[in-house]
């Protein structure tokens, strides 16, 4: 890889999933299954809690996995 291409990723910077606030554990499952465990949105729980608030509902599916998926 070079520093000098488009798309290079900075040697300083976190590892992806690290900066993402994922669980490696169960990243595979989590891609398998996305669009059965999350529908309108995903992320963090307290992210898919925010964006319920936002949109006047008590909670999106997916909370569980949410929880399970992202630290």
């Amino acid at each position: 890889m070079r520093s000098d291409k488009r798309g290079a990723i900075p040697s300083e910077l976190a590892p992806i999933l690290e900066r993402l606030q994922a669980n490696g554990d169960n990243r595979v499952e989590t891609v398998r299954n996305f669009g059965a465990r999350f529908k309108r949105v995903a992320g963090r729980a307290v992210s898919l809690a925010d964006a319920a608030s936002g949109n006047g509902r008590k909670s999106f599916q997916g909370l569980a996995h949410a929880q399970s998926a992202f630290t």
